[in-house]
């Protein structure tokens, strides 16, 4: 994103950063910029009524000295501000407005909390509000592997696999990764980001998600994934043997987009999918859970205490309506979704252990939604299995069809939902799935609420509008489940 031989200012909170600033002006250094403001070697020697001045600083008057970082700004090709905090304060706004009537572009380090500052400008990496040291961040702006470099080569076909050139036609981005396709396969990059429930912002952890996906992908839909290949950087070759700079890509086959099930059950006018096309994906369930251990650990995985854990995380993952506008729930609604449901829990708790204890917490494919299963013949091919934290993977059954169900009506297939409620219960022989399935909808569309926005925010502001309203549609249907 930043490109070669830049010449960049850095602004921020000299104040509460001034050592990741350093840091982070050392880093572009070393890497080739040229740092107009502050310079690579700079320090501060002190600080008027909160005003921190550098050794490099030309006066001591501030409103002479903000003149010397307007004019660094006239000569700079762009400006990062530096916000692990997501906040930007009354200097910073100033030299952005000067730097975006001057025609420079300005990236910032985290999602800023104002909105009009972020309809502004571009963040060049997404992580959790209270983050507030400069850490892997850091490595995902400068480091000296670009993922985002990686992504822009592949967009632009500079793939040299060894048997000849790889045409690349399309592709879809998510919060997470991007999908490459060819005609005949799909290449799926994970972004380097840490959204603080998952982490991607190293290679090694990227490689080891992948490792664990394809496992996984391999279960459930071995005529789907392929293999692990890298990515070389420095080469550009994609090969199966890995390299210093090279990206891990997981290789599926490509499937048909009409065999996707949002499409297959899409309300129609006219041939709608009838309800009794999901009996094959209950079968296929059925059996994959079957074929997973159960975990019986009252304190462990799946436990009560860690379904009530996996709903307040999202709350504390997201910021507070109040202080920032674009959150899918309003101020009122994110108060009492959080009490009501917390006493829904409560009624609902001694089932969830008597379900622990019969059996029904077991390994599940853990992000079960209607567009990652392919009716293909025979056996469904599911896709996408969530492979980055095996404790949101170990779950409670009823959480995994609730899942499904909850997207099916998402897509205003609530008829489809329900046979797959009552097959799936009547199979696995499980009395109390209907009890405990509306709390854990109202979780996973909270999930995808969560996700929604995330994805919202990583998009250009003209395209953020769409995906707000996606964002808000799963938090209506989080509202809508009732005990």
């Amino acid at each position: 994103m930043l490109g070669k031989n830049r010449k960049i200012v850095v602004i921020g909170s000299y104040r509460q950063n001034l050592e990741g600033i350093l840091a982070l002006v050392g880093e572009l250094s070393r890497r080739g910029h040229t740092l107009l403001y502050p310079g690579p070697s700079s320090r501060a020697t002190g600080q008027t009524e909160g005003f921190v001045r550098l050794d490099q600083d030309e006066h001591e008057n501030e409103g002479e000295q903000q003149r010397v970082v307007f004019r660094c700004i006239d000569d700079a090709d762009m400006v990062i501000a530096f916000n692990p905090d997501r906040r930007l304060g009354s200097s910073a706004a100033l030299e952005i407005g000067y730097s975006l009537c001057k025609g420079k572009p300005v990236y910032t380090t985290s999602i800023p909390s104002d909105i009009t500052l972020r309809k502004l400008t571009t963040t060049l990496d997404l992580g959790p509000s209270e983050w507030n040291s400069y850490g892997s961040r850091l490595y995902d702006i400068v480091g000296e592997y670009s993922n985002r470099d990686t992504m822009m080569r592949w967009r632009q076909g500079d793939v040299n696999p060894l048997d000849g050139g790889l045409d690349i036609i399309d592709s879809i981005e998510t919060h997470t990764c991007i999908v490459f396709f060819s005609s005949t396969h799909a290449f799926k990059i994970r972004k380097s980001v840490d959204l603080g429930f998952l982490d991607y912002s190293t290679p090694d952890k990227r490689l080891a998600c992948a490792m664990e996906e394809l496992e996984m992908g391999r279960r459930i839909a071995p005529n789907v994934y392929t293999g692990l290949w890298y990515y070389s950087f420095n080469t550009g070759r994609f090969d199966p043997v890995r390299s210093i700079k090279s990206e891990p890509v997981v290789i599926m086959r490509k499937l048909p987009t009409e065999i996707r099930g949002d499409i297959v059950f899409k309300p129609k006018i006219h041939d709608q999918a009838k309800p009794e096309r999901i009996d094959i994906v209950v079968k296929w369930l059925l059996a994959f859970h079957n074929s997973n251990p159960a975990n019986l650990d009252e304190n462990g995985w799946g436990s009560p205490a860690a379904v009530l854990h996996a709903w307040k995380v999202n709350f504390e993952q997201m910021p507070n309506p109040k202080e920032d506008v674009s959150v899918p729930l309003r101020s009122n609604e994110w108060q009492d979704i959080q009490q009501e449901t917390e006493a829904w829990f409560a009624e609902i708790k001694p089932v969830l252990a008597r379900r622990l204890l019969d059996g029904r917490v077991r390994r599940t494919h853990g992000d079960l939604r209607v567009e990652h299963i392919y009716l293909t013949e025979l056996i469904p091919s599911v896709i996408d299995p969530l492979e980055f934290d095996l404790s949101l993977s170990f779950t409670d059954v009823a959480a995994e069809v609730a899942f499904l169900a909850m997207t099916l009506e998402s897509i205003g297939r609530s008829d489809v939902a329900s046979r797959l409620e009552s097959r799936y219960a009547e199979g696995a022989g499980d009395s109390s799935l209907r009890e405990v399935l509306p709390f854990f909808k109202r979780y996973r569309a909270i999930v995808r609420m969560k996700v929604e926005w995330l994805r919202a925010l990583q998009l250009p502001f003209e395209e953020r509008t769409q995906a707000l309203k996606k964002a808000r549609a799963f938090a209506e249907l989080a509202l809508s489940y009732r005990r």
